[in-house]
Parts: structure tokens; sequence; C-alpha cells
């Protein structure tokens, strides 16, 4: 009885307030779709740019006839000459993205293809600058315009049959791509999702928790609910179950919404779909609901011991670093995952939502990261209603 008088009075705090329900459950969603709609929508236009462009590029030593056998290149490209003495000038200007490449042909590029000796090869060189996206871009088409329309022919010419150098070929006419569908479309969330997910329930549990615990010694209502006929052990129940629901379903709208726009966003302007079924949407909301609980019960153990707001944001702010750490992990994880990092607190969690989203968690892994979520949890809420019987700890003397 005296747990759900506690609940009540927590839940009623909150959801009786429509300011903390906008500023909880419908503001942050909502920030984060127009963010990631953004993202995606800028990633997609700066694809479209670096496609569309017409590549300014620099010829020195460049005939009419190795012009001719380029072929379409004026079609996606600028063409100018190289002057005599400019290759200095025309680095530096690459160097800072004014043009996008250079290319430096033998004096006697011409003769040499037509004449082959195998002890004087023509080398070509194809100046260009990594760090600009248009500038890779030019370089990549630059190869693959001189094997094509260069290199190939000359071949031809050379042995009339270019297919006797083909030892083999790889997939020709197969379509030999074979995955799950789930994993793929799901790959790039699997790493992202699971790190907003953890960061977004720390910081929602956070502030609450303070609130509630410390928030309340400072007011001095604690000191008041302390007195009331309900023991100790209920308020501390009440309280905790309260702020894991309120953080749940806050981080339940977190999800929903980032759900719908992170696949649109990782796709840069290019069609996609990632797909949940009921099953993993059921897995990813018990992670969550168990993380939550183990969160709750971690800050709240600060939050009690805290004398006031500042002295509890000092100490949790360590905490969360651990947490934003724990998170990042997970993005940067490769290879086979380990039953026993399933029971680690928090990266355990993350890794089993990223599972979960590529279809890949079994039932015991999940009720590993569960259950560890559970039983730390409960230790930690134990330690909190031995604080609770502390006077000088609830009554900061």
């Amino acid at each position: 009885m005296g747990i759900m008088t506690i609940l009540k009075k927590e839940l009623r705090r909150v959801f009786g307030d429509k300011k903390m329900i906008f500023g909880m459950f419908i503001m942050p969603p909502l920030m984060m779709i127009i963010i990631f709609s953004l993202i995606g929508n800028t990633m997609g236009d700066m694809m479209e740019d670096v496609e569309s462009h017409k590549s300014l590029v620099y010829f020195s030593n460049l005939d009419e006839k190795t012009e001719a056998d380029l072929g379409s290149i004026a079609e996606t490209m600028i063409i100018e000459s190289v002057k005599d003495d400019e290759m200095e000038s025309l680095k530096e200007k690459l160097k800072n993205g004014e043009i996008d490449a250079i290319v430096e042909l033998p004096s006697d590029f011409r003769d040499k293809i037509e004449n082959y000796d195998r002890e004087n090869i023509p080398n070509i060189n194809i100046f260009y600058n990594p760090s600009e996206d248009n500038s890779e871009v030019a370089y990549r088409k630059l190869e693959s315009i001189f094997d094509e329309n260069i290199k190939k022919p000359t071949i031809k010419n050379r042995i009339k049959d270019e297919k006797i150098l083909e030892v083999y070929t790889i997939n020709k006419d197969t379509d030999a791509t074979i995955f799950k569908e789930e994993k793929m479309s799901g790959k790039a969330l699997s790493m992202m999702l699971p790190y907003f997910i953890v960061i977004m329930l720390y910081s929602s549990i956070m502030g609450l928790a303070i609130d509630t615990f410390t928030g309340e010694k400072e007011r001095g209502t604690m000191a008041s609910l302390l007195l009331a006929p309900i023991k100790r052990t209920d308020i501390v129940l009440g309280k905790l179950i309260g702020l894991t629901i309120i953080s749940m379903i806050s981080s339940i709208a977190y999800v929903v919404s980032m759900s719908i726009v992170m696949p649109k966003a990782m796709s840069f302007g290019q069609d996609t779909a990632v797909k949940f079924t009921f099953a993993q949407f059921g897995q990813i909301a018990l992670i969550m609901l168990s993380m939550a609980f183990l969160m709750v019960a971690m800050i709240s153990i600060i939050a009690t011991y805290s004398k006031n707001a500042k002295e509890a944001g000092t100490y949790i702010a360590p905490l969360y670093i651990v947490v934003i750490v724990a998170g990042v992990m997970t993005m940067t994880s490769t290879g086979e995952v380990s039953p026993i990092q399933y029971l680690i607190p928090i990266y355990g969690s993350c890794i089993a939502i990223g599972r979960s989203i590529i279809a890949e968690l079994t039932v015991t892994n999940l009720l590993y990261s569960i259950g560890s979520n559970i039983l730390i949890g409960l230790i930690f809420s134990f330690i909190v209603a031995k604080m609770f019987s502390s006077e000088k700890i609830m009554f900061n003397s």
C-alpha cells in the first residue's frame, strides 16, 4: 500500500505537469526527428553535388590522338592544358581545392604506347587531393577512363585478342551476394542506436533522480515523508519504480523517433528500409526496462548520499563518462561477442540492443543481459534502502 502511494505521488508529479510532459516526452524526440532529418537531407545533397560536379583537370603533354582516345572525358570534366613553368602553382591550387586533378603525361607518351618496349613503360602521374571529395572522385574517373580507353585498346592492338590474358572471371553471370536482409539494412542502425539509447536513458534519469532524492532533501519534503506512517523500504521502492517507469516511457519515445528518422539519415538520400518485428521491439523494450532500473538504482545511491544537487551533479559526472564510453565501445566493437560480455552492466545491454536490431540476439544472451541488470539493480536498491535507514545520511547531519 505504501509503495503504491509513493509511486502515484512520483508519477503525478511528472504527468500532472504539462510543461514537464512536453519537455520530457515530446520535445526531445521531436528535436531528434528534425536534427536527423536535416542530417540525412544534407548528406544526400552533398553526395549529389559531388556526383554532378564537373571536374577541372589540367593535362600536361596531352596530344590530339590521346585526347581523342579519351573520348567522353569532356562530358564529365573541364580539360585545360598545363603551360610552361605552371606545374608548381597548379599543385598549390590543387592543395587549396581550386582545381580537382593534374595529369602529367610523358612527352613521348604516344610513341611509347604504340612502340612497345618492356624496359621503357610510360608512367602517368595523376595528382589529386584526397582531402577533397571532388578531387578524389576525379581521380577515380581518370583511372577508369585511362584503363578503358587507352590501356585495353592498346593491349588488344598488340595481341589481337585481349581475352588471351583472361585467366578466369569472378561472378560474371551470378548474383553471388548472400546475406540476411535484416542485418544488411540494420547494420548502421545497430551501431548508432544503442549508443543514443544509453545516453538518453541516463540523461533522462539523472535529472529526475537528483530532484527526487537530493531535491526533496533540500526542500525539506523528504523529512516530512520519512516521518509519515510509511515504511522506508516502501518509500525507496515507490520512488525507484516511479523513476524507472518515467525514464522507460521517455526512452521509448526516443527510440520510436530515431527508428523512424535514422534509417533515412544513414541512407544519404537513397531508398532504404529497416523493418522491426514485434519480437525485436519486445527484446529492446525488456533490455531498456532492465537497464533503466539499473541506472535508477545506481544514480539513486549518489543522489541519496549527496547533501545538495550541486554535490550530486559532481559525483554523477564521472559515472556519465563511463556510460558514454560503454556506448562508444559498442559502436566500434567487431567480431564475435562472448556470453560473458552480455553480463557487463550497460555495455552488455548496448551489445544486446545492437544484436537485436540485426536479428542476431539469442534468448540466452537476452536473459544474460536482463538478468545482470536486474540483479545488480536489486543490490543497488538494497543499498539505497539501507541508506534511508541512516538518520545521518537522510537528514544531512
